[in-house]
């Protein structure tokens, strides 16, 4: 019986690269998908900041001027706090050097102070992570690097296939690209008024990379405790903890205790041999999809021309 997750396994990077193009059998007719690569299939879909080695990278970069200890240490309130000054300060800096930084009251009302010990000191109990007004400048901040709890989509199966295969340094093992119907959840998010999945595509004026690689992200709602009220709730056990599941297992749950039959085939994982990346890239740039193209600029002219070694056929040797 078929899942919320159908894997789909391919032998070869011609197979593979045609399975992604428009025509394939691979799309079902009138369903919108978004598309995820993994350079290892057995990547989950889990954002940098759920990742198991990031909550102390994040403490560091962040500043952080608490944290939680013993049991303490996995309450979502402390992961937030982390991702919120990273967020503020990618969105103040960036501002300070007259960069376009998008608009939002929480992020600017303590902009003039070093750090911002208002906004989450007093967050209110109950309240969802992100806030919707720091969603377009969060989606701006990862896609430059800083870690947050976006996960990051294309509306571009080559593009994605792009990134599974552009850093494969190794053949063993498999690489995949991650198809995402939108369409089948419709109802699902339709039917509730709690639905946590929330898609947000920030502006692409502006942000040239993000527009060149056809970029949205998805982000899972969470409820945090007040900073306050965690002296209490930890005395019951009945703080919020970070979840570390990943998107496909999250929305599975959620239909489970809902009572929401779950729709089969959500995702489709569509898994390649790693030995096949080289063949995999060279198909995609001749289609044009190289870095000089997903990244605007001088730069990613530069660094198509870089890696051109790693493609180039044997070549033929002429004797005198």
């Amino acid at each position: 019986m078929k899942g919320l997750v159908e894997e789909v396994r391919f032998r070869t990077a011609k197979e593979f690269f045609h399975a992604l193009l428009p025509a394939s059998d691979i799309f079902e007719e009138k369903k919108n998908y978004i598309f995820r690569g993994h350079e290892k299939a057995d990547y989950k879909l889990v954002p940098q900041v759920l990742r198991p080695d990031a909550r102390e990278r994040m403490e560091k970069m962040s500043r952080a001027y608490f944290r939680g200890v013993g049991e303490l240490a996995n309450a979502s309130v402390f992961s937030a706090f982390y991702e919120f000054q990273l967020i503020r300060d990618f969105y103040k800096i960036s501002d300070e050097c007259g960069l376009y930084v998008p608009p939002s009251n929480r992020l600017r009302k303590k902009i003039h102070h070093l750090v911002d010990f208002y906004s989450m000191g007093f967050w209110v109990d109950g309240e969802t992570w992100l806030p919707d007004d720091m969603l377009e400048s969060a989606g701006l901040a990862q896609h430059y690097g800083v870690p947050t709890r976006l996960l990051d989509w294309t509306y571009d199966p080559l593009i994605a296939a792009f990134f599974a295969s552009s850093s494969v340094t190794s053949g063993e093992g498999d690489l995949c690209v991650w198809m995402f119907c939108q369409s089948d959840l419709a109802l699902l998010e339709l039917g509730s008024t709690s639905w946590p999945l929330v898609f947000t595509q920030p502006h692409y004026n502006g942000n040239p990379n993000l527009a060149a690689q056809r970029g949205l992200f998805t982000h899972w709602k969470t409820k945090l405790d007040s900073p306050n009220m965690l002296p209490e709730k930890e005395k019951v056990g009945s703080f919020q903890v970070l979840d570390y599941r990943s998107l496909d297992e999250q929305i599975e749950s959620y239909c489970v205790e809902n009572h929401k039959g779950c729709p089969t085939g959500v995702f489709k994982k569509l898994v390649l041999p790693r030995s096949e990346a080289v063949e995999l890239a060279r198909l995609l740039r001749a289609m044009k999809y190289g870095p000089a193209r997903l990244f605007p600029g001088y730069g990613g002219v530069a660094q198509e021309l870089g890696e051109r070694y790693k493609f180039r056929r044997p070549s033929l040797e002429v004797d005198n």
